[in-house]
């Protein structure tokens, strides 16, 4: 059993306990004997990430999250806590949390995260959440950098907040990327996106959560 912090007896005992008890599939009881055992010892990775497990099961999505999250400040590479705590947001549909655990759940699951952050940045785009909106593509251009239509709607923030200097290089990334994928046409849609050849339609792209 991994330790994050102490481990008192007690906890150990309690989280035990839980463990036998758990192939009974009560996910209730489970969660409210985790919460026991962190109760006693709050630092116990596997009462932390039992408690995610048990809290997703029966729609305890914030503490779910606030469980995962807690591994994963901790054990940045804990893919199980990644996956726990993107599925925790993604039910709880707080945006500037789910682009962090999309950024998170990247070296497990890139398609989905990178899908994932780009509706974020979009939708919020649509509705004029620049700050979502920026850190989303920003986060899009981390696991991407060449990803056009990042660049392009970061250079169209930048230049609705009068940030002149980020713009001009933002959109001088853009023409230099027009080169390698030529635009193809523009997409008259709920939003006039800008689609270059052999990039997936925004349409096609959708959030799920993560099995």
């Amino acid at each position: 059993m991994q330790r994050i912090g102490r481990r008192p007896e007690e906890a150990k005992r309690v989280h035990n306990k839980v463990g036998a008890l758990a192939r009974g599939g009560d996910n209730a009881a489970d969660f409210a004997r985790f919460q026991t055992a962190l109760n006693l010892d709050p630092n116990l990775q596997e009462s932390l990430l039992g408690l995610a497990t048990a809290g997703l099961a029966v729609g305890r999505h914030a503490e779910a999250a606030v469980a995962a999250e807690r591994v994963l400040a901790a054990d940045p590479t804990n893919k199980k806590a990644a996956r726990l705590r993107y599925n925790a947001c993604f039910a709880l549909d707080e945006k500037p949390r789910l682009v962090e655990a999309l950024f998170g759940l990247a070296p497990y699951e890139p398609q989905i995260a990178s899908n994932g952050l780009l509706k974020v940045a979009f939708d919020a785009f649509d509705v004029n959440d620049t700050a979502l909106a920026r850190n989303a593509f920003s986060k899009v251009l981390r696991l991407k950098p060449d990803y056009p239509q990042a660049h392009y709607f970061g250079g169209l923030i930048a230049i609705g907040e009068g940030n002149d200097a980020e713009a001009t290089t933002v959109m001088g990334r853009v023409r230099s990327l027009a080169k390698r994928f030529p635009l193809q046409r523009v997409v008259v849609a709920d939003r006039g996106m800008i689609s270059w050849d052999n990039l997936e339609p925004l349409e096609a792209m959708e959030i799920s959560p993560c099995l």
